[in-house]
């Protein structure tokens, strides 16, 4: 998958309810589902460029259960909040682990507290204090997503009934691009000036009916209205990614925005779904390709939820069932259940599907594999 210039960020900004951290212990062990890597380090510090889930993948096989061992600091400024220079350690409270932050490697959880009569005494004297600026490290990076997550369009089966096409260009050349300017007729929203330029590329049908649920459209550029006379109106292109061609459409353009403030979580509701496709097209997916899902608004998905990838059960004949064989000549068939074998985080939601980046796969995914809550 191509990586590209795409910069979208969550930042951690509600850690004290969403985030996980390291734990460290000579070997694994597990604290109901809370399984601890063997290999986790004592202590781990914070450098520009980590991200809270990577940090807990590192200390944690599954990263979202951090609530089980996160314990807010209440002696330092944003307890909460995690950034770069600081240390994540361990200790424990009637033997259950916990972690707590040192801030810039300053002891913030067990220690000197702020009535320690052993504390120095500091001569406070007028100076300036030079302080890098820091920020937060994020929850989760979504840089590494390909270019699909922000070029990409799902749009309802008749939604480009209607819309604008694209007619021509006053340079009377099949192909246009940024600056020139083009003719276009169809439904223009009012009060609407800026619109994105779409050029259909694909369908995507439900695997098991076969029925048509949605249209895949490549962003190819966008344009802003210059006039609009009953629907024939003039354009000039903004910019282009693609040579803009006769027949593509324009469509209101999408703020492609996720929310600022979550953390990777399992919604709180059973799920059951399906991966209807895959990077838009292909039959074959991996990690940090985007993935579509027959989950949407309608089934309360909301961005961050984390889902696990699940392959189909497995029917195998039981050889034993053939001495002697069935009255009615019909084998006994077993039935293994299908390996869970990767996450996937909700990043894009429309009202009946979403788009979803593949954070872990242990093995490739298919269409159809299962989608459930882990």
């Amino acid at each position: 998958m191509f990586l590209t210039h795409f910069r979208l960020i969550i930042t951690a900004a509600f850690l004290c309810q969403s985030i996980l951290f390291p734990l460290s212990f000579s070997q694994a062990q597990q604290n109901g589902n809370l399984i601890i890597r063997e290999d986790s380090p004592e202590n781990y510090l914070v450098v520009e460029g980590d991200t809270l889930w990577d940090i807990a993948g590192v200390f944690l096989q599954e990263p979202w259960l951090w609530p089980e061992i996160w314990q807010l600091n209440p002696q330092i400024q944003n307890p909460d909040l995690i950034y770069p220079g600081d240390t994540i350690e361990l200790y424990y409270v009637e033997g259950q682990p916990r972690i707590t932050v040192q801030r810039g490697g300053s002891p913030t959880g067990t220690g000197n507290s702020i009535n320690d009569t052993n504390l120095p005494v500091v001569v406070l004297t007028p100076q300036v204090r030079r302080q890098q600026l820091l920020s937060p490290i994020p929850a989760i990076s979504l840089e590494a997503i390909s270019p699909l997550l922000s070029n990409n369009r799902i749009v309802g089966v008749s939604d480009l009934d209607n819309a604008p096409t694209l007619l021509g260009s006053r340079s009377d050349t099949r192909f246009s691009s940024e600056g020139d300017i083009v003719f276009a007729k169809g439904a223009w929203t009012p009060g609407i000036s800026s619109y994105e330029i779409l050029r259909p590329n694909g369908e995507i049908e439900d695997p098991e009916s076969g029925e048509l649920i949605a249209i895949q459209a490549k962003l190819i550029g966008r344009a802003s209205l210059l006039n609009n006379d009953n629907g024939e109106a003039t354009l000039i292109i903004d910019n282009n990614l693609e040579e803009v061609r006769i027949g593509d459409y324009f469509v209101v353009g999408e703020s492609l925005t996720l929310s600022s403030q979550y953390f990777p979580a399992p919604p709180m509701f059973n799920v059951d779904a399906r991966v209807l496709d895959i990077e838009f097209g292909r039959s074959i997916g991996g990690k940090e390709d985007t993935v579509i899902v027959d989950l949407g608004e309608q089934d309360q998905i909301k961005p961050g939820h984390l889902l696990s990838l699940q392959k189909e059960d497995k029917l195998i004949e039981d050889p034993s069932s053939r001495r002697p064989l069935r009255i009615d000549g019909r084998q006994s068939m077993l039935t293994f259940s299908g390996e869970i074998y990767g996450r996937i985080l909700i990043y894009k939601v429309f009202e009946n599907h979403s788009f979803a980046l593949v954070l872990s796969s242990d093995i490739p995914i298919s269409i159809n594999d299962r989608v459930i809550t882990p």
